[in-house]
């Protein structure tokens, strides 16, 4: 794939597919347009809606909405009433990033923090690991985590307490770090009282606590 890329044979889609890095130095911004155009669609249109994040959206709308953005036709966002579409698309962004929000390079350091029985030690050491994430990577995980965090504060209707939105797996989704990260908070998640289990926000899979230390 590289050498079709050098070769000019293959061109990569300018959002879907691409990287942060890419994105953002071609929009001269530090989130990609997308994530905060269609999260603000989301919340505006859908946090009520029941099932938002676990149901699934019409495929060939997803596709839809894929082709027209990378179009840079974000009216294509505005025109979607189906807010499964939205969360579908934002889903599929993640999924097909070339390069994740957490670096390959750090998937084992960021698996051995998990590990990490005293929660203390635990937050300390994925804060180090955060402060060594690009800046546009730091401020689209900012951008995505206040999203979920507003997604909770509607979970009486929509359902999707935090500790569930876990299912997102935000930018890693699609590699195979993510899989082995995932079972590795799963064994840790297994250990813990049913507490967590119940939507207690104590846990370790509770993203807005575990990223939001140091911001």
């Amino acid at each position: 794939m590289n050498e079709l890329k050098e070769r000019g044979i293959y061109k990569p889609e300018p959002v879907f597919g691409s990287t942060l890095s890419a994105i953002c130095a071609h929009e001269k911004s530090f989130i990609p347009k997308f994530i905060s155009e269609v999260t603000r669609l989301i919340e505006s249109k859908g946090l009520d809606v029941d099932g938002l994040y676990r149901v699934n959206g019409n495929l060939s709308a997803v596709q839809r909405i894929r082709c027209q953005i990378d179009q840079d036709k974000y009216e294509a966002l505005q025109t979607e009433d189906d807010v499964h579409v939205l969360t579908g698309a934002l889903k599929l962004f993640f999924r097909e990033l070339s390069e994740p929000i957490f670096p390959t390079s750090l998937n084992k350091d960021f698996m051995s923090a998990i590990r990490e029985p005293n929660t203390r030690q635990k937050f300390k050491a994925i804060d180090g690991l955060l402060s060594q994430l690009p800046t546009v990577n730091k401020e689209t995980l900012k951008c995505l985590i206040a999203h979920l965090e507003r997604v909770s504060t509607h979970s009486g209707k929509n359902r999707m307490q935090i500790h569930n939105l876990a299912i997102m797996k935000l930018s890693q989704a699609d590699k195979q770090g993510t899989r082995n990260t995932t079972k590795s908070t799963r064994k840790v998640g297994d250990k813990k009282s049913s507490s967590d289990e119940s939507g207690s926000t104590a846990g370790p899979l509770n993203p807005t606590k575990t990223w939001h230390t140091k911001w």
